[in-house]
């Protein structure tokens, strides 16, 4: 999905990022490391992310549907396989926007190279609720107090540490030599939190699908009331 996927489901976002004008701050003049620099660095992201947050955007509207097709899927795959479903769709997703952001930059590497690296987030995909299913019997207790935090600070939470580690690997001397890595590090980092933030104890990455589908339905519904 990673690699053959790369062009055609990066082409949707890839091309709506291409209406929107570049933004460069190296050529800018501004001083590297002031408050200015990092407001054009932050606008310059965002630009580039149109078309991902575009995607993603469209993938909110039609979850419903999208949730419905893929339960019909999951009745169609041969038993045993069923495991290569949520692993499948986080590399299908991810490729979506990691492909459509790296549209004209695929031939470059970092941990990996960029066409290869969405199938780690299919692997962290697979390989979470195994480690949850682990910690939940060896150290439940850890699972005790993450529940007790609500789920927006959660979200603050698993957002504040890879902002912090961006922050500080693009501060350091090397940033020009390794961006990709750098970025890709932070990406699985961010993952790999997202996951253990929300994942139910039991490991169901299914199950917690469900969960934010109805917390989603029950907002909509209160908003109609």
């Amino acid at each position: 999905m990673s690699l053959v996927g790369w062009y055609p489901l990066g082409a949707p976002a890839g091309l709506i990022s291409r209406l929107v004008p570049d933004a460069f701050c190296g050529d800018s003049g501004i001083p590297t490391g002031t408050p200015a620099m990092y407001v054009c660095a932050a606008r310059s992201a965002l630009l580039n992310l149109v078309g991902p947050l575009v995607i993603a955007a469209l993938l909110v509207v039609f979850r419903s549907r999208i949730g419905s097709a893929t339960a019909s899927l999951r009745k169609r795959i041969p038993r045993g396989f069923g495991f290569l479903l949520a692993p499948t769709l986080a590399t299908t997703f991810f490729t979506m926007a990691y492909a459509g952001i790296h549209w004209e930059t695929a031939s470059r590497g970092g941990i990996l190279p960029k066409k290869m690296f969405p199938a780690a987030i299919g692997l962290i995909a697979f390989a979470t609720p195994y480690a949850v299913r682990a910690l939940n019997n060896r150290v439940p207790a850890l699972f005790d107090r993450r529940d007790r935090v609500p789920p927006p600070v959660r979200v603050v939470l698993a957002l504040i540490v890879p902002l912090g580690l961006a922050y500080l690997l693009t501060n350091t001397p090397d940033d020009v030599r390794s961006p990709v890595a750098k970025e890709q590090f932070v990406i699985l980092v961010a993952s790999a939190l997202g996951f253990l933030a929300f994942i139910p104890r039991g490991g169901s990455l299914r199950q917690m699908g469900t969960t934010f589908a109805r917390r989603a339905a029950t907002r909509v519904a209160r908003r109609r009331t």
